[in-house]
């Protein structure tokens, strides 16, 4: 009997609980647009997708900063045709160091630090503890008179646990 009673406040407890923190890390930095129309020719919007990103330190060491580069289908990969393709996303996050005693990229949240890059020389190298996402969403922008729907990526940047 005596669990029987127990078993609604249990639960009514574990509903009012606050929600823990994720195992890592998911922080949006940017969205952007799902197509890109090349600048050559009469070429139709294509979609883009993520190619790649980095760590990127600044001149004197002491900021950090992920820089997001996109790609789409029949693109050329040194834009020597004068095409300069889809916008990056270069993103300082809070949290996001680096620390000159260690020769690393790091990400602090509640106490607990995750090495994202190791520095060699002059470029970071990514360790995979950090990575960047995206996911094609739909949004709608108001105008003041109308809302209008449109396709966009909404980019991440992830602390694997």
């Amino acid at each position: 009997m005596k669990g029987i009673v127990l078993l609604p406040a249990l639960l009514a407890l574990a509903w009012n609980a606050p929600a823990m923190p994720s195992a890592g890390a998911k922080i949006k930095i940017d969205t952007v647009e799902a197509t890109y129309t090349p600048h050559a020719g009469t070429e139709r919007a294509k979609p883009i997708h993520l190619q790649d990103f980095y760590f990127q330190l600044n001149k004197d060491g002491s900021r950090v900063r992920v820089v997001v580069e996109y790609t789409y289908a029949g693109a050329v990969g040194d834009h020597s045709s004068g095409d300069p393709g889809p916008r990056t996303t270069e993103a300082q996050i809070p949290g996001l160091i680096y620390d000159p005693t260690a020769q690393a990229v790091l990400y602090e949240e509640d106490g607990k630090k995750t090495v994202c890059g190791v520095v060699r020389g002059k470029s970071v190298k990514n360790t995979g503890a950090c990575v960047v996402t995206t996911t094609t969403a739909e949004h709608l922008t108001d105008d003041g008179w109308n809302t209008h729907k449109s396709r966009a990526l909404d980019v991440y940047f992830e602390v694997r646990p």
